[in-house]
């Protein structure tokens, strides 16, 4: 599990950087801002911040780590959110065994 994670995060930080040259975000934002599916695909996107956020903040003891995380997801997206369970991987397996 812990390759496959590791391997979606680097594939993903790859198609990142081909996009970022193939065209910049700002370019194409008046056209796909006005499209429903980008919008539900934002909010999707977010919700889904929102519940690693509720779940970041079960694993981590410190507030400030906490928001450190969270904005670093929201910048960065669901890669970072991989690098993290990465990260603490051995923990939340530990963590979900007490229950």
């Amino acid at each position: 599990m812990k390759a496959s994670l590791g391997m979606g995060a680097v594939l993903f930080l790859a198609l990142v950087i081909w996009a970022a040259g193939e065209s910049s975000f700002l370019d194409v934002h008046n056209l796909i801002t006005k499209q429903a599916w980008f919008i539900v695909t934002l909010v999707d996107l977010y919700f889904g911040f929102f519940i690693m956020g509720i779940f970041i903040f079960w694993i981590e003891k410190s507030f400030f780590k906490f928001l450190l995380w969270l904005g670093g997801i929201c910048i960065l997206g669901n890669m970072l959110t991989a690098v993290y369970v990465l990260y603490r991987f051995n923990y939340i397996k530990t963590k979900l065994r007490e229950k």
